[in-house]
């Protein structure tokens, strides 16, 4: 949820010409409704209302989803960085195996649009959703909490033998 809530009140440069105020809300329903990391292949607007800076009085301006592109585009830009940075510290049999089964993006973030497209451009390899991405991450956390006391020797249980030897 954090992803552009900072851009969207700090930096979208034609809120700030036309100095209008939103609040964290109305960001948040503006990255839903038509925020996007990828070029659309139509360009959509919202109406949103705001605080007039220099009235006070509550004013309402129309903003596109190119407009909200060009704000989110770092921060999405950052993201698939360090995408690639783990990528390239990764051992090469587990990378074998994302390049051949993909990236499977999770939590309510993936869904902002076009954020699948900018990663598989950006790394090459094929990204999907996951179904039901907002909760997945939830079940999974469940799921291995359910294992934790039957794992043997495996990647976890090799990392945290690693920190605890420290």
């Amino acid at each position: 949820g954090q992803i552009g809530i900072g851009c969207f009140i700090g930096t979208c440069r034609r809120l700030i010409d036309e100095l209008i105020v939103l609040c964290r809300f109305d960001a948040e329903k503006i990255k839903i409704n038509i925020g996007c990391v990828h070029q659309r292949p139509a360009d959509i607007s919202m109406n949103v209302r705001g605080r007039n800076v220099n009235t006070g009085m509550p004013e309402e301006i129309t903003v596109t989803s190119s407009e909200i592109l060009e704000v989110l585009y770092r921060p999405a830009r950052q993201i698939t960085d360090e995408v690639l940075s783990v990528l390239e510290n990764t051992s090469p049999e587990l990378l074998s195996d994302i390049s051949r089964n993909g990236i499977v993006l999770t939590g309510n973030g993936c869904l902002l649009w076009g954020l699948d497209r900018l990663l598989e451009e950006r790394t090459g390899i094929p990204c999907r959703i996951a179904d039901d991405p907002g909760s997945c991450v939830a079940y999974g956390c469940g799921k291995s909490l359910a294992w934790i006391g039957k794992m043997q020797e495996g990647p976890i249980n090799i990392a945290r033998q690693r920190i605890m030897r420290g």
